[in-house]
């Protein structure tokens, strides 16, 4: 059975199928979290969030729609309610931190990649919400942009603007930092 076909029995009761998608994906769904908050416990408690949500609003889904863009949709807004409440409870904003090897390990030798690898967290964490959102989507969760329009609910052409344009920012201010 596909996702769409799981999920539309776990809408219509049959709750012990939301099983066989939390196996499919609790692991992708976590690794989305821990790229946007770096903390792993964190990271675990939104994951739990996102299954809750989909059993609390199972019977929001539609036969028509395509399960992995609804989950992310889910688990966009559990990690924006996350934001806001971090930033309700600090009263600033959140430094959150990104990793990912944008470089070949061959390259550079270990302590320059790890350098590079500081740098451009630092860099991604200097971009909006939603630019790092695109990049994170379409980079690390490997995500077709009609699949990440349908989760911001926009056109493929206006996530593919975003994507264009958030690299060029991303690159503009990794090489100021890295001049620095």
């Amino acid at each position: 059975m596909n996702d769409e076909e799981i999920m539309l029995q776990v809408s219509n009761g049959e709750l012990a199928q939301a099983t066989f998608l939390f196996e499919r994906f609790n692991l992708i769904i976590y690794n989305y979290f821990v790229r946007n908050t770096m903390n792993k416990m964190i990271s675990q408690d939104l994951t739990q969030n996102v299954f809750h949500r989909i059993i609390k609003y199972r019977k929001s889904y539609r036969e028509d729609y395509q399960f992995k863009p609804w989950i992310f949709s889910i688990a966009r807004n559990v990690l924006m309610d996350h934001i806001k409440e971090e930033k309700k409870h600090r009263g600033e904003e959140i430094q959150e931190e990104l990793t990912g090897n944008f470089f070949e390990e061959s390259y550079l030798d270990q302590t320059e990649r790890i350098e590079k690898e500081k740098t451009l967290q630092k860099a991604l964490l200097k971009l909006k919400d939603d630019e790092r959102d695109v990049l994170i989507l379409s980079k690390y969760q490997q995500m077709k942009y009609n699949e990440i329009a349908q989760i911001m609910n926009v056109t493929e052409s206006a996530i593919k603007v975003k994507v264009h344009r958030a690299i060029k920012k991303l690159r503009e201010t990794y090489f100021q930092l890295e001049k620095v």
